[in-house]
């Protein structure tokens, strides 16, 4: 028995992604939706389109590389149960490499190639890569949070799971966005400009009295870390000095006078009329 991929990823409630399709043609039906004519290695097909009045936008990617996508269940949506959508690629020459894809413990990674990385590229199971196959890598750090019933109650108000609140508000906080020419593979994205003022609106009110320059925070700490690299590197050049028969003293005399030297020379340019 063959095993039809066209017909799994029109099957409802299917996960399924088919990449790699070029779209040749789009066609209106009489019921509005369209029928989408596509080529995957090397065998042509005719889809229904699952949206309707979705043909300008549609025809706009007739020969573009993309994937086909499942229909996503929304109650009360008009959607045509066994059709699906074609997405196409924000680089048109991305393609998906299935011999590429990495298992490391419970990660999985897809692999692509595209003519700006020739030699592949990884990215997260399910993340699709924009242009050049570029993509915000996930830097996010784990935080274990208890809530309270009372703010359990009021996500349970706006239909969403509390993990999607707060995600929600980090992402306009932070004016996170999840651009499909650069997508974020830890998922953050604003829900929108007033969304972004009104949480910094917030974020100002509660906390802004003790807000600090960020930039002049990680300037100074940065400073702070190459100081302790070139600390740790003049240590080594001591204990090479003494291993090829140098003396700590002479070394610690020789960068003395260096540092009155500079003292000296520092003073002279303070005392120098502008």
């Amino acid at each position: 028995m063959t095993f039809d991929v066209f017909d799994a990823v029109t099957q409802p409630l299917s996960r399924i992604q088919v990449h790699n399709v070029k779209l040749l043609d789009v066609q209106p039906r009489a019921d509005g939706y369209e029928t989408l004519t596509i080529e995957h290695q090397g065998l042509t097909r005719e889809l229904v389109a699952a949206s309707q009045w979705n043909g300008s936008t549609s025809r706009h990617n007739i020969g573009r590389h993309g994937f086909l996508a499942p229909v996503e269940f929304v109650p009360g949506a008009d959607r045509q149960a066994d059709g699906c959508y074609f997405r196409a690629y924000v680089d048109p020459t991305l393609r998906r490499v299935h011999e590429l894809d990495l298992v490391e413990g419970k990660e999985a990674y897809w692999g692509w190639i595209c003519n700006a990385a020739p030699k592949g590229v990884l990215t997260p199971a399910g993340l699709i890569p924009g242009e050049n196959g570029q993509f915000v890598p996930d830097q996010t750090t784990e935080l274990v949070l208890r809530v309270p019933p009372e703010f359990i109650r009021l996500c349970r108000g706006v239909q969403r799971k509390p993990e999607q609140v707060l995600r929600g508000f980090i992402a306009d906080a932070a004016g996170l966005q999840d651009y499909v020419i650069h997508p974020r593979a830890d998922g953050y994205s604003s829900n929108g400009s007033d969304e972004r003022d009104l949480a910094e609106a917030w974020l100002q009110r509660a906390y802004g009295f003790d807000r600090v320059d960020i930039d002049e925070l990680e300037a100074a700490e940065d400073e702070r870390a190459d100081r302790e690299v070139q600390r740790e590197a003049f240590s080594d050049l001591l204990d090479d000095f003494v291993d090829y028969g140098g003396s700590a003293d002479d070394l610690h005399r020789a960068v003395h006078a260096l540092v009155e030297a500079q003292r000296l020379k520092d003073e002279a340019q303070d005392a120098e009329p502008t």
